[in-house]
């Protein structure tokens, strides 16, 4: 059968067995000496018989009933659902009951005896509960390091594949930046070709035009005279240059320069003459201008494809080169923010780790308070509630008398 103290110990109303219990204390506290009786509450069957056999060895250093007793009562401030007067109660009440043997205890001893086994069972399940839940936080905890290292692990792993993925596009920034540099070459190189074959070609209608501007503007206001002499003086430095380019004589050059700055009414026959020649030589130079514009060099549509090609090739390179910068870029802001997330992995998993510590810190804890309170209180119990024999100490009977334990035992008397 089981006990509860709470009639006893927690509520205000007694039962009739808690009032007997009252009344008997002092009959409780000392050894009964006559009658046998029947011996209750001695039973070594549950859940925790094996646990608490397993036990036993622990009180080999016990050498007292007073040692066990002592063991068995500080137990008794860990029952938490005891009041202190229970508690109390059930101090006294042990040490006249734990010391009769159990053949000759009255029922109230009996029913102390019950109590107590169920109080200590009580502390010990609470001690249990506590073991199983540290162990369940530890594997709570072991789990939750398990799964920051497995992240730690997907971190590094995707911290990789940026570095990765970087140096695959540092690889084609300068494969990129290399083919933009040969786009630009191939360009100048296709500019310079088209210059040294077709430059006459190309520059001979802009010359043809440029003449034809020349004389409208010069050379026709100085052949019908120009009065103010610095007009005059402008008109015929730009008319020299246009004998220049077009590579009129040096002799009718140098005969031009004194006869365009003479004032017209100065002006002689002979240099009629000069100015007439001069208009002749622009003018045949025009027709041969005209004539070099209208004759395309051989080869020059396909050197004029080629710059469009080349201009075009260039152009894809940078766009191409703008592209490969971009997701250079990118990829580096994606390794700092993939460092960044791989030390907060590193933070997670040490903190994983000390709480794992920590747990089996105080699993080991728990399990030691466990096996402590059964190889020690719990096993006293078993002792002391379980003895037939009548103990003496020194020769006399007494009630907190020398136990004997399982080391005294194999010594012998």
């Amino acid at each position: 059968a089981r006990f509860s103290l709470a009639p006893c110990v927690a509520r205000p109303r007694r039962s009739a067995v808690a009032m007997g219990l009252h009344q008997d204390v002092a009959a409780a506290a000392t050894p009964q000496k006559g009658g046998g009786g029947e011996t209750f509450g001695n039973s070594k069957g549950g859940p925790d018989a094996i646990e608490r056999e397993a036990k036993r060895p622990r009180l080999a250093d016990v050498d007292s009933e007073a040692d066990l007793l002592k063991a068995l009562l500080s137990a008794l401030d860990r029952a938490r659902d005891v009041s202190s007067t229970g508690r109390e109660m059930l101090k006294r009440m042990a040490r006249g009951c734990l010391g009769t043997p159990a053949r000759r205890r009255h029922d109230t001893q009996v029913q102390v005896a019950a109590m107590l086994r169920e109080v200590l069972e009580g502390v010990a399940g609470d001690l249990r509960s506590a073991a199983d839940a540290s162990k369940a936080r530890a594997a709570d905890a072991a789990a939750g390091e398990v799964l920051r290292r497995e992240e730690l692990q997907t971190k590094k792993e995707a911290a990789a594949t940026h570095q990765r993925n970087m140096k695959a596009l540092q690889a084609d920034w300068a494969r990129d930046n290399l083919a933009l540099e040969n786009a630009r070459n191939r360009l100048d190189a296709a500019k310079a070709e088209r210059e040294r074959l077709d430059g006459e070609w190309l520059m001979a209608g802009e010359r043809r035009t440029a003449l034809a501007s020349g004389m409208e503007a010069h050379v026709e206001p100085l052949l019908t005279g120009i009065d103010d002499d610095v007009a005059r003086e402008v008109s015929a430095k730009e008319v020299e240059n246009l004998a220049v380019r077009a590579k009129l004589e040096r002799s009718l050059l140098d005969a031009f320069t004194v006869a365009a700055r003479k004032h017209p009414r100065l002006r002689e026959q002979f240099d009629s003459l000069i100015f007439g020649q001069v208009r002749a030589g622009f003018k045949q130079h025009s027709l041969e201008l005209e004539a070099l514009a209208n004759s395309p060099p051989e080869g020059a549509q396909e050197r004029a494809v080629a710059i469009d090609t080349a201009q075009a090739g260039l152009k894809a390179a940078r766009v191409q080169m703008a592209v490969t910068a971009k997701a250079l870029r990118a990829a580096e802001f994606a390794i700092w923010e993939a460092e960044g997330i791989l030390d907060g992995a590193g933070d997670a998993l040490e903190e994983a780790a000390a709480i794992v510590d920590a747990a089996g810190g105080a699993t080991e804890e728990d399990t030691r308070s466990l096996d402590d309170f059964l190889g020690g209180a719990m096993a006293a119990f078993e002792v002391l509630e379980g003895r037939e024999d009548e103990v003496r100490e020194h020769g006399a009977v007494s009630g907190v008398a020398d136990v004997p334990t399982p080391v005294r035992a194999a010594q012998g008397p």
